[in-house]
């Protein structure tokens, strides 16, 4: 995985950017000390460090690393190269909380959610329901776009997953006797899904985007939901941990798949959606959905 990394011309050509902090040979490849320079960047432009876009580029990083090692190899990967290069133990945790979100959004959830969701499990689960199996279905129509024709069976298999988390909460449902219902509107989602523009390219970047960004939100409340109700809900904590993982790399496939259609656009336009969804976040919602 590693290797993968330091391949990729932009990622060595940004760390010469950062100061010299590696040397690479002449075929691109970043030496050992490569490694002390990630952990000393990642740490610097972890939250609360460095600006928008600085942290913008450590999100994108890590996405590629995801991409081919999920979530747990790349924690574990990272907490070695920290810990072999003694950056620091406050660094360990900052980054595990950072790479588990993976994410860099302006605007945090209302404090009061989590109390909404636990007042109202049964309308969130159905909620869940209805987003998996939406999600199945947005993964299946991203495949009509022709710049995703070579990534057809990369978004086959997103579908399949989620369908089979579709599934896992159709059975939740069915153990709490928890009839199946429509769906409820999501002002979020359809906020995000309103700006998406027109035109050949412009179009499945900004679908692949708010994909991207739904994942996102998705595998942060997740993460809230597994810690939340450990002490209260054990299946349900272990359920929601359980998904964080495939939230996030779906996250990441999903903004690679546009950048590769188009990175200074998509990076352009991740910048517009991030702004986007604080705005919308912060709209009060009095439904108790998961978005």
């Amino acid at each position: 995985m590693f290797q993968r990394l330091t391949r990729i011309p932009s990622f060595a050509q940004w760390l010469w950017e950062e100061g010299g902090l590696v040397e690479c040979d002449d075929e691109g490849e970043v030496e050992r000390d490569g490694r002390a320079a990630l952990a000393r960047i990642l740490w610097k432009e972890s939250p609360g460090y460095g600006d928008r876009r600085a942290k913008q580029r450590t999100s994108i990083l890590l996405c590629y690393a995801v991409e081919d090692g999920g979530l747990r190899g790349l924690s574990s990967l990272l907490l070695d190269w920290i810990t072999q290069f003694t950056v620091g133990l406050a660094c360990v945790f900052e980054l595990a909380g950072y790479f588990r979100r993976m994410l860099l959004f302006r605007a945090k959830v209302s404090p009061d959610w989590f109390d909404k969701v636990r007042s109202n499990i049964a309308s969130v689960l159905l909620d869940h329901a209805h987003l998996e199996r939406r999600a199945a279905t947005t993964a299946l129509t991203l495949e009509r776009y022709r710049d995703l024709y070579d990534r057809v069976e990369e978004l086959n298999a997103i579908a399949i997953e989620e369908l089979e988390h579709f599934q896992l909460v159709m059975n939740l449902l069915r153990r709490r006797k928890i009839p199946f219902g429509p769906a409820l509107p999501s002002p979020w989602i359809s906020g995000m899904m309103r700006s998406i523009r027109s035109g050949r390219q412009e179009q499945v970047i900004d679908h692949l985007l708010c994909c991207s960004l739904i994942e996102g939100r998705s595998c942060e409340k997740f993460q809230f939901l597994a810690e939340g109700f450990r002490e209260s809900d054990l299946e349900l904590a272990e359920f929601y941990g359980s998904l964080v993982e495939a939230e996030g790399n779906h996250y990441s496939v999903y903004l690679l798949m546009a950048r590769q259609i188009d990175e200074r656009e998509t990076d352009r336009r991740l910048d517009y959606y991030l702004d986007l969804d604080a705005e919308l976040v912060k709209t009060p919602n009095p439904r108790a959905v998961l978005h």
